[in-house]
């Protein structure tokens, strides 16, 4: 078990000084978050067997754009502003969709994120999230059509698929994109 307990933790980066001590992690809670939901059971039980949650208090900051991390925190209760480099906000409640996901995900933290409420986060290293030993489903397994087995950037991309290699951003950070994109393209603007 100490080894499934150190994948959780996250040791280059710290977690903030101003943690408190956390709760038991629920299977329930780890069915909830995706793509860990996507694991067999026994592996689940594994990880829930002394995996605890984080909390943390009000004006807390969790990660800044720029910090290198080995892990993803989920958000489990309460409330995060994140804000990337040209300082959009936006709010992530626990029980959303979006707290379903990694509030961020890649080895350098492309937002900030500072606790609006107390807060519990569960800290998940990147070795279980890119995890090779992870289920393969009919979605991962990538048909290409006959008539498109020469296209070099289809097959570009389905050789990094096969070898687990694509560095897809998170939620979050596509919104916050496209929210852009939609600003400046099309002049739509979000107060």
């Amino acid at each position: 078990m100490s080894f499934l307990k150190s994948l959780f933790n996250d040791k280059k980066n710290p977690p903030p000084e101003t943690t408190v001590a956390g709760n038991d992690v629920s299977m329930d809670m780890l069915k909830a978050l995706f793509p860990i939901r996507n694991y067999d059971n026994a592996k689940l039980l594994a990880f829930t067997s002394d995996l605890k949650s984080e909390t943390f208090p009000e004006q807390t900051t969790l990660f800044q754009v720029g910090d290198r991390t080995d892990s993803a925190l989920y958000l489990l209760k309460g409330t995060i502003s994140l804000a990337d480099e040209n300082g959009k906000n936006y709010e992530i409640e626990s029980g959303s969709g979006a707290a379903r996901f990694p509030l961020s995900s890649g080895a350098i933290h492309t937002t900030t994120a500072i606790t609006k409420t107390q807060v519990s986060v569960l800290r998940v290293s990147q070795n279980i999230m890119g995890s090779k030993q992870a289920p393969t489903s009919p979605i991962s397994a990538l048909v290409i059509p006959e008539e498109l087995k020469g296209n070099r950037l289809l097959q570009s991309f389905a050789q990094y698929n096969a070898n687990e290699e694509l560095e897809i951003p998170s939620l979050p950070n596509i919104a916050i994109k496209l929210q852009h994109a939609m600003e400046n393209d099309i002049g739509i603007s979000y107060a």
